[in-house]
């Protein structure tokens, strides 16, 4: 884990890569979901996805929704995975 930092400080690099990061876990996740518990699934998105979303929100939190809905929008993703909801669009 890391923060990237470009030379404008717009933080895209760094959410991009915390992006394809999660974008993998989350594919396991899914895979995952019927053959293990609900304990342990919830353990593994403790684990392994909840603190590249929370590592270093501090420092590139404040940039531009438009990145940090990416990031939102796999948390949620994931979060719908661990109580087994589907996806309603409005």
């Amino acid at each position: 884990m890391g923060i990237i930092a470009d030379d404008q400080l717009k933080w895209s690099t760094h959410i991009k890569i915390v992006e394809q990061k999660l974008k993998r876990l989350i594919g396991i996740l899914y895979k995952i979901r019927y053959k293990i518990s609900d304990w342990f699934l919830c353990n593994i998105y403790s684990a392994s996805i909840h603190p590249y979303i929370i590592y270093g929100m501090e420092v590139y939190g404040d940039t531009y929704s438009s990145y940090l809905d990416k990031l939102t929008t796999l948390n949620n993703k994931s979060l719908r995975i661990l109580q087994e909801k589907r996806f309603v669009v409005m």
